[in-house]
């Protein structure tokens, strides 16, 4: 049996509950992590945008999904500077466009990508997000003081051949 899978685009969420129970299976109804998803909150007072975050951080924790892989879930909101781990935009015209695409019909080469991007997905789904960014991250200072080190030492090589030169050029003339 043939399955066709729909490319995987920008879809709004509308919420009509505080209830964090109806929000979660809200929320696994519409298989949050398996496409990219946004949630409107322009309008929101400060203080019911930061409880909408706390919620919605909440019920992210309890369906072990990351609001980032492997697929995102955006906030728009005008507090868009607001400290959380979703990612945040001003306007739908800000959130990135590689998601927003036009509905077509989908070539057979693209249905076997989007079935390796599907098996892809269910294992990254089945990682601890969180403890893989914070391997991420501590594997990536190690790797800058790295790349600054080689970089000084490219440009004291630099130097150094400079001098050997121009040395050559004095002895000769």
């Amino acid at each position: 049996m043939l399955v066709i899978m729909k490319v995987p685009g920008l879809e709004e969420v509308k919420v009509s509950t505080r209830d964090p129970a109806q929000l979660k299976s809200h929320l696994e109804r519409i298989k949050v992590g398996e496409s990219p998803f946004y949630l409107d909150c322009t309008g929101l007072t400060i203080l019911d945008f930061e409880n909408v975050l706390q919620r919605l951080e909440e019920v992210f924790a309890e369906l072990s999904v990351s609001p980032n892989f492997p697929y995102p879930f955006y906030l728009l909101s005008e507090y868009h500077n607001t400290e959380s781990t979703f990612p945040i935009f001003k306007d739908y015209d800000d959130l990135p466009e590689f998601f927003k695409i036009e509905s077509s019909r989908v070539t057979l080469k693209e249905q076997r990508v989007l079935e390796k991007v599907q098996i892809l997905c269910s294992h990254i789904t089945n990682e601890d997000i969180d403890t893989r960014i914070e391997e991420f991250k501590a594997n990536l200072y190690p790797q800058k003081i790295i790349k600054s080190l080689a970089k000084e030492g490219h440009f004291l090589e630099t130097i150094a051949l400079t001098l050997k030169e121009n040395k050559k050029s004095r002895n000769n003339s």
